[in-house]
């Protein structure tokens, strides 16, 4: 995933309202990305992290994480905008950068030998 594509994806996923204990339509977005980028085994767990695996269950893990939450209420939502090269609004750099280099992995990593 190139710089623009990420920003263009973060741009996206910071439009869905997430605040702290409401992140559900985010954690949904994040499913079916990670879908479309075929994890396997990929669902919203009792505590409403959305998860994914590649390769064999019975292989060793690693877990890469990012927040989906935000602190800004739902009402506080407004797409971000660029400013040269800077990205400003509400939830941008909490935490809709850090989900959107997560899908841009998951695209990634099914493609690489591991």
């Amino acid at each position: 995933m190139d710089t623009e594509e990420l920003v263009t994806l973060a741009m996206t996923i910071q439009c869905i309202p997430s605040p702290t204990l409401d992140e559900h339509d985010r954690a949904d977005y994040l499913r079916n990305e990670f879908s479309r980028a075929g994890l396997q085994d990929v669902q919203i767990d009792s505590a409403g992290n959305t998860l994914g695996r590649i390769g064999d269950s019975a292989d060793p893990a690693i877990l890469v994480s990012a927040h989906m939450d935000s602190i800004f209420p739902r009402d506080a939502v407004r797409p971000a905008e660029r400013d040269g090269n800077r990205l400003k609004g509400p939830g941008i750099g909490d935490n809709a950068l850090g989900v959107a280099a997560l899908i841009g992995l998951a695209r990634e990593l099914p493609s690489m030998s591991l």
